[in-house]
């Protein structure tokens, strides 16, 4: 009888000692959309979380929400503690958090496009993400700070006025640039009329038609949403002999959101790879345009990897974050900033 006492002793400290481990040893799943659409966030919450100390697995669904669900539930089926999302539809952040809701765990979604509403399903729900709301007036500061420091030289024709032409959303930067020019006591930007359902290029070829140069451009300031348009717009540009580098020509200020798209045609160059490596960042760095609005990808990952670390811990999910950051319910706003 001692025997079968003494057996069940064992085995029972057996158990305890696995679950300990399992428990200790568990890694914190981190799910990504497409790593290759957010590779430097990826790169940033990789270095936070090696900072943090914390152990984690990575998944990557390669552009399928379905995928990333199904990982989700493997996450969690391989006793993930919690979850570390980066999604871009409100249904697949639904989804993952009914499942983690299930499982009992918290999940955080970082820089992903998810409601209220959603975050609401579940008290163990956060999101970090990037303030939408508040992108093209932290463009439109940067862009009323180059126009007043450089008024002369951006009113290219010497009319007194600046023209513009801004595609999509990015027309809301106006807003915030004329109240800077209005401040300032200089005139408003002067809008150009384009065609919406014309791509950019397309709508300053037009712009420039009968544009017999070599100076005194028909616009003299462009803002675009969309970083992906960008190429297309400086061989635009190019056609009419302006933005090059060599040989060099006039500069008409551009601006735009994001900054990783690919620009390859922009260099001369052989070497395929470095092509496919020229992004609009580097298009920035070479001066072929001004300024982007970006993602601060290095507070997004460290923002998300502190609450992490808070909930693992049992403590206030916002607890030490940064102190620029000011928490609204269960999510928290990031600034865009300004590359450039």
């Amino acid at each position: 009888m001692k025997k079968i006492i003494t057996l069940l002793m064992l085995i029972a400290l057996t158990l305890t000692a696995t679950s300990c481990e399992g428990k200790s040893t568990a890694r914190v799943a981190v799910l990504w959309s497409n790593i290759s659409d957010t590779a430097n966030l990826s790169d940033e919450f990789d270095n936070a979380m090696r900072f943090k100390n914390i152990k984690y697995i990575r998944y990557d669904a390669k552009g399928s929400e379905a995928a990333l669900i199904k990982q989700a539930q493997e996450a969690i089926g391989n006793g993930s503690p919690a979850l570390i999302v980066n999604c871009r539809y409100d249904t697949t952040a639904a989804a993952v958090i009914a499942l983690a809701k299930s499982a009992g765990i918290p999940v955080i979604f970082m820089a992903s496009n998810v409601s209220a509403e959603a975050l609401s399903l579940y008290d163990k729900c956060y999101s970090v993400a990037s303030d939408s709301s508040a992108l093209y007036e932290t463009l439109g500061e940067r862009i009323a700070k180059d126009v007043i420091n450089r008024y002369e030289k951006y009113d290219q024709n010497g009319d007194g006025n600046i023209s513009y032409v801004a595609f999509g959303f990015a027309a809301t930067a106006a807003i915030t640039i004329n109240e800077r020019l209005n401040e300032a006591g200089l005139p408003h930007l002067m809008p150009i009329a384009h065609d919406p359902l014309k791509t950019e290029a397309e709508n300053i070829t037009s712009i420039f038609s009968g544009y017999i140069g070599p100076s005194n451009p028909p616009v003299e300031l462009i803002i675009t949403p969309n970083d992906d348009a960008i190429e297309e717009l400086l061989l635009a540009l190019r056609d009419h002999g302006f933005n090059r580098k060599s040989p060099k020509t006039d500069l008409i200020p551009l601006y735009t959101v994001g900054a990783s798209a690919n620009a390859g045609k922009l260099i001369d160059t052989k070497d395929e790879e470095e092509r496919e490596a020229y992004s609009v960042m580097s298009a920035i760095d070479d001066g072929f345009l001004s300024a982007a609005a970006l993602e601060d990808d290095d507070t997004l990952a460290k923002t998300a990897a502190r609450v992490l670390r808070n909930l693992l811990k049992d403590k206030d999910a916002f607890a030490k974050i940064d102190k620029s950051l000011t928490p609204e319910g269960n999510q928290v706003s990031v600034k865009y900033t300004i590359y450039g």
